[in-house]
């Protein structure tokens, strides 16, 4: 299986498709920016865009067919790729597009047609995030910054909630050999904090209300 290099001079290399992957030479690197990369594919022999189609097939990302022509279905592929290269990077640092591929070719074995997986992320707040929602939340409902043990009660109950509500990515067949994701679940932690806080009777019966009030209207919180 081949690779197009970045420009100048072509350098292919082979790897099997099995229990070790070998990673590409001096490939495409980070630094290219992905329009120049999709570019480069797109101008690279049939047999080079048919490595690349059978590799995103593998792991998971091309639907329909493999063929050796650069099609709408093979670039909405690449796309998939790289949102998921993208991802890690803050945890991982700058991954090659190539190796990225080929990593997710051994993770996802070699059954092609293999349907992708579902996408879970969790999304949970640090103190530092969660600390300026939650002090507005209670100057808005009581006139007041929380006390420690509140704030600490609060942070503690949104964590549990955010990792109980993960957001959930799910590909299905589109038109035109497209690939349709679909995220599901998360939560506006906005609105829960200000749910919970404005059960205290505390809150009932404080009359100043700023920001949340609307919220607290549409969730009928006397």
């Amino acid at each position: 299986m081949t690779f197009p290099s970045a420009p100048g001079p072509s350098e292919v290399q082979r790897y099997q498709q099995s229990t070790a992957i070998a990673a590409p030479g001096a490939i495409t690197q980070e630094s290219i920016e992905f329009p120049v990369f999709l570019k480069n594919v797109a101008q690279a022999s049939p047999e080079q865009i048919f490595s690349y189609a059978k590799a995103l097939k593998a792991a998971g990302y091309l639907r329909g067919k493999v063929t050796n022509k650069y099609t709408p279905a093979l670039q909405n592929a690449f796309g998939l790729l790289e949102r998921d290269r993208l991802s890690l990077k803050n945890v991982m640092g700058d991954i090659e597009r190539n190796s990225f591929l080929l990593s997710q070719v051994q993770n996802a074995g070699t059954g092609e047609g293999e349907a992708r997986k579902p996408y879970i992320q969790k999304q949970v707040s640090t103190k530092n995030q969660a600390r300026g929602t939650i002090n507005q939340i209670f100057q808005d409902l009581l006139g007041r910054g929380p006390t420690q043990s509140e704030f600490d009660k609060y942070f503690s109950l949104l964590v549990k909630k955010q990792e109980a509500s993960p957001q959930k990515t799910t590909y299905t067949p589109g038109p035109g050999g497209a690939t349709v994701a679909t995220t599901t679940g998360g939560l506006d932690s906005g609105e829960y904090l200000f749910q919970q806080i404005a059960k205290t009777d505390e809150a009932k019966a404080n009359k100043v209300f700023g920001f949340y009030d609307i919220f607290k209207k549409a969730l009928g919180v006397d």
